[in-house]
């Protein structure tokens, strides 16, 4: 069982978490759509044949980012934050699998793409440097 002091920092720790996930949820998956974008531009110029599927997989995308997006700004679905960027995160990868499997692309291309997305999902969006205690920078 946790002492009364494990419990402080544990929760200390959780707000933290939430707070810095609310700040760069935003960016990343934010981030994320403009890479979905420019990959939708070249997969249409290359192959427009896929366009429905390319428009349905995109728009997919574009919901579940900018849900994501918003739940951040929102301040009662704040404390759900992670959650909610996780699942949108992972949905996106969903999309662009499904999208790939659909149409025969390169599993490569999918594999980057999900790449990217899962340092969305671990929260590990461009950091700013953080200031230590004894006066390093830490990131």
């Amino acid at each position: 069982m946790a002492t009364r002091a494990e419990t402080a920092v544990l929760t200390a720790f959780a707000l933290e978490t939430r707070r810095v996930i609310a700040r760069r949820a935003p960016l990343g998956l934010g981030f994320a759509l403009v890479v979905a974008a420019v990959a939708g531009l070249l997969e249409l110029a290359y192959y427009p044949a896929r366009l429905s599927m390319l428009l349905t997989a995109f728009g997919a995308e574009v919901v579940l980012g900018v849900l994501g997006i918003l739940s951040t700004r929102h301040e009662a679905l704040r404390r759900h934050v992670i959650p909610i960027t996780v699942t949108a995160t992972l949905g996106i990868a969903l999309c662009i699998t499904v999208y790939a499997v659909r149409v025969g692309a390169s599993g490569d291309a999918n594999v980057s793409a999900n790449g990217c997305l899962s340092r969305v999902a671990r929260g590990r969006t461009m950091r700013a440097p953080v200031p230590r205690d004894d006066g390093a920078r830490a990131v």
